[in-house]
């Protein structure tokens, strides 16, 4: 097999990212299978191989999304809640996921069944950090309230980032801590 037919050889996770770089770049209507075949110097038949149609991959981006973005709840055997925080902040900070993101973001305005995943997501990350803050200290309606707080203000760093206005890791930094000093015990809204 010659060096440039080793090189045009696809895998579906080659299209998932053709893909993920065209949703980024213009939104859903970008992918397409014509221009990702052209974009990757391969023929559409490469495409049929790996995936149904256009729909399919489709989900298949959209679930290297959620796997992505569920990753972050990874836990390393002794780390502590204010670990976890840190982690999320690091994570938060880098902006490795925020393009990403924000046309995941985006693409869910207009397709209800991006949405629900979104909104699904979102919940399962806001029901991860609510438990941070309970191992911390906070209870109850505080800790749900912050758990979205900081999720809200997360997908906003996103949007931001995404549109060249990175809020600088430091700050990032500093956010993580304070919400974590709110979650103590002892400490509520009343005081």
């Amino acid at each position: 097999m010659s060096a440039a037919a080793e090189k045009k050889r696809l895998g579906p996770e080659d299209w998932v990212a053709a893909a993920r770089t065209a949703l980024i770049e213009g939104g859903p209507s970008a992918v397409a299978v014509e221009p990702l075949a052209k974009r990757m110097g391969v023929t559409k038949g490469s495409f049929y191989w790996h995936f149904k149609d256009r729909p399919a991959l489709l989900s298949a981006l959209l679930s290297e999304w959620e796997r992505r973005t569920t990753e972050m709840f990874a836990q390393s055997p002794g780390e502590t809640a204010l670990d976890r925080f840190a982690k999320l902040g690091d994570l938060q900070a880098s902006g490795a996921e925020s393009a990403f993101e924000a046309a995941i973001r985006g693409w869910a305005l207009s397709d209800d069944q991006v949405s629900e995943v979104v909104r699904a997501t979102d919940a399962r990350r806001a029901q991860y950090i609510e438990g941070l803050f309970h191992e911390i200290g906070a209870t109850g309606e505080y800790a749900t309230a912050l758990a979205r707080l900081m999720v809200v203000a997360a997908a906003g760093e996103m949007q931001m980032a995404a549109l060249g206005e990175p809020t600088p890791p430091s700050t990032i930094a500093t956010l993580v801590r304070l919400m974590a000093r709110f979650a103590k015990p002892g400490l509520s809204p009343q005081r």
